[in-house]
């Protein structure tokens, strides 16, 4: 039983996720050097390491040649519904935080909130016979967060680059781009409108769910989950895990496969609910 797990290949989030395997003593080898796109964990050879493109971790994880992957939220949420049906978001971690957010011109001073777009956009209607542009590489997300205030007059204009030039270079009037700071869209004459947080994203491990039982019995989450430093819940975890196993190990004598896998499918729907639900409500289950 192979185990393949996304790791990004660039960027801040790569070094924040190798911090994770390194706290959980996973030391990883990659055989041709730092360029090399796989790796293994040193002592565990049914692990996999595939380093990839953050939004491509999410589609192999939606196909299932991927069992494990970190990624942002905001890319998970900005794919179709049928993708997202397919992944868990097994944990949220405290690194990789961000916002997808409506930046306009500075310039546009009486427009301070999602209602004053709705103005502007019909403005542009009317009076330039165009529709107001939006520059973004979240379409979905974009088109979905529009619409729901009721802005409907837009056209969006998929950014290949620095979105932050769109409006200043003729090809869109907005922008809706992902920020940790701010700084750069004000360093670029822009301000997010006052209402204009479209989501709030952080770094995750997903699991495919056609992976979830495979998942339970790697062994990995223990270290992903369980011994997080960073989960609030680090102590209900450790408590309910501990129970999970001992109740596992008491009815594994006498339980049929399935039911065995049917119980671990259960523990794990349950456990990735702890991230919405109350952690008293969650211990009631379990404890």
């Amino acid at each position: 039983m192979t185990i393949k797990i996304g790791v990004p290949s660039k960027g801040r989030l790569r070094k924040n996720v190798l911090e994770v395997f390194k706290k959980n003593r996973y030391n990883l080898i990659s055989e041709r050097g730092e360029r090399d796109y796989f790796a293994k964990i040193k002592g565990k050879k049914n692990i996999k390491i595939i380093y990839l493109h953050a939004r491509e971790i999410i589609e192999r994880l939606s196909d299932n040649s991927l069992d494990f992957g970190f990624s942002g939220y905001d890319l998970l949420k900005e794919t179709s519904i049928n993708i997202q049906k397919k992944i868990l978001v097994y944990k949220k971690y405290n690194f990789g935080n961000a916002k997808l957010v409506v930046a306009i011109p500075n310039q546009w001073i009486d427009v301070q909130t999602i209602a004053d777009l709705e103005e502007v956009a019909f403005e542009f209607k009317d009076n330039k016979k165009q529709r107001l542009r939006v520059a973004t590489k979240y379409p979905n997300l974009t088109r979905d967060f529009l619409f729901s205030k009721g802005v409907t007059q837009f056209k969006l204009v998929n950014s290949l680059g620095a979105t932050e030039t769109y409006p200043f270079t003729g090809s869109s009037e907005i922008i809706t781009d992902i920020t940790s700071t701010g700084e750069t869209l004000k360093a670029n004459d822009l301000r997010i409108l006052k209402d204009g947080i479209i989501l709030e994203s952080q770094a995750c491990l997903l699991i495919s769910k056609k992976s979830k039982k495979k998942a339970a019995r790697s062994g990995l989450l223990n270290s992903f989950i369980w011994i997080s430093l960073h989960s609030p819940t680090y102590y209900a975890n450790t408590r309910l895990f501990k129970k999970f196993i001992a109740k596992f190990i008491a009815e594994s004598s006498e339980t049929e496969s399935k039911q065995k896998d049917d119980f671990i499918e259960d523990f794990i729907e349950k456990t990735v609910q702890l991230e919405s639900n109350s952690k008293d409500d969650f211990i009631e289950e379990w404890g």
